[in-house]
């Protein structure tokens, strides 16, 4: 269910019963989970209003702004100190967010219930569409706009969806047993989360494992897009770095939308996609904030509704699932380092390499266990004499 925020001004009564009114026919219409202050009360709340208020506007699909003459004052800082403080505070909210995002705004929209209002839009929001409930179309457009996500679609939680069946494969890896076989549980549809969240430090040997997720969705015949995060590529080269890596069949409408719609295209195409598909997140902690909003307040948000879809979000950060409502489908694991000479062992054999179990050991010890240093020194160690370097 997509959520909208209503952000308004308490000007009088008469006014704020405007705004319920119209948030209750949202409500009713529309199907929409709408966010209104008028819908709660401070002890429903365990937290301050303007925490509150901060955190409906990160987790809306869609703000209203409600334009009065009052509201621009307060929109523009021209207010009386002390006065207003909450539409004020709003306010200075949105104005950032559509500075830091350099005018590029699929997200607010300004609502108008009188014609007098029309002179009162701050010059910021000027350049976007506005929607004047008092002319008899008002409300049909703005029904239309606020349609992307809560529009009707298939419903898929009686469709079977098509799990491949389970794939052998020799995994390039070592003692990463947790994080493979649950993954293949996921990618057979026997696991009931499929959100992974993989904490790991630099060393690790989580680019390497992330390759080799994407090979076994590969050979299971499961689309699959690994999105590279390093660099903090915007959430537009994020998105056509998707639309190469999945086929048409999955993306059917989103690479061909305006850009500021493909936020909720790609959410509606993988509801309708019968078939898992697997999506990749790596380096998290380098995704740019749009990234990073658009994964965790609309992609996994609306999870439940993309019944196919398994999603994995690697990195030395990763989101604090708990404090979203698809924290119920997570799984979360953390790689450490392999300090278990047994396991490297298994591993050597399994790969070729002709080492010794005592030279191993040694080897384990002096890279602390860790992947991408013990990669390095395989290679050169093998069939070489090296029980003598425990000092080096």
């Amino acid at each position: 269910m997509s959520k909208v925020f209503i952000s308004y001004s308490q000007d009088d009564n008469a006014h704020a019963k405007r705004v319920r009114d119209l948030a209750d026919r949202l409500r009713a219409d529309s199907n929409l989970e709408v966010a209104l202050d008028q819908y709660v009360s401070p002890k429903s709340i365990n937290e301050e209003w303007a925490r509150w208020c901060e955190k409906q506007l990160e987790l809306a699909d869609q703000v209203l702004i409600v334009i009065t003459e009052t509201y621009s004052r307060r929109f523009q800082r021209k207010e009386n100190p002390g006065v207003g403080c909450g539409a004020s505070f709003e306010a200075k909210l949105i104005y950032d967010e559509l500075y830091k995002e350099r005018g590029q705004n699929g997200k607010y929209r300004v609502v108008l219930f009188d014609a007098a209002c029309e002179q009162c839009i701050p010059p910021a929001l000027l350049g976007y569409d506005s929607f004047r409930l008092y002319r008899p179309e008002g409300y049909a457009r703005l029904d239309e706009w606020l349609a992307p996500i809560s529009a009707a679609a298939p419903d898929t939680a009686n469709v079977p969806i098509a799990w491949p069946a389970k794939v052998a494969r020799d995994w390039d890896v070592a003692d990463r047993h947790e994080v493979t076989d649950l993954f293949a549980r996921m990618l057979s549809g026997q696991e009931k989360n499929r959100v992974l969240l993989i904490n790991a430090e630099s060393g690790s040997g989580k680019t390497h494992l992330m390759g080799e997720l994407r090979g076994f969705a590969r050979e299971a015949g499961v689309p699959c897009s690994l999105l590279d995060c390093k660099g903090c590529p915007s959430l537009g080269e994020l998105f056509e770095n998707m639309f190469l890596a999945l086929p048409s069949k999955v993306l059917k409408t989103a690479p061909a939308v305006a850009a500021e719609r493909r936020e909720y295209s790609i959410i509606q195409d993988l509801r309708q996609f019968a078939s898992p598909v697997l999506m990749i997140f790596d380096g998290y902690e380098m995704a740019s904030g749009d990234t990073q909003k658009w994964l965790e307040t609309k992609l996994l948000h609306y999870l439940d509704e993309s019944p196919a879809l398994i999603v994995v979000v690697a990195g030395q950060k990763v989101p604090d699932h708990g404090r979203f409502p698809w924290a119920g489908l997570v799984q979360h694991v953390t790689l450490k380092p392999i300090e278990d000479a047994d396991h490297w062992y298994e591993y050597t054999r399994r790969k070729g390499i002709a080492i010794s179990l005592d030279d191993l050991k040694v080897l384990t010890k002096y890279s602390q266990g860790r992947p991408d240093r013990m990669q390095m020194l395989l290679p050169a160690s093998a069939g070489q004499p090296i029980s003598g370097a425990a000092g080096a």
